[in-house]
């Protein structure tokens, strides 16, 4: 299983409705949903990415 820090390395670009971990994570959201994957780490597996998306989700909640 793929490890990330959950809480850290987010960034948002609220222009282009773009969030990103440092990881490598990157995807497109409206208010605070993810709607669109660009890119994920190569190592990670299907649970991976939901389990990044749900933290992406979370992560956009508490803006």
């Amino acid at each position: 299983m793929f490890k990330f820090n959950e809480d850290e390395g987010w960034q948002v670009n609220a222009d282009q409705q773009l969030i990103t971990h440092q990881n490598g994570f990157k995807a497109e959201y409206k208010g605070n949903c993810i709607y669109g994957i660009k890119h994920f780490p190569i190592e990670a597996t299907i649970h991976d990415i939901r389990n990044m998306v749900s933290k992406a989700e979370e992560f956009l909640s508490r803006l």
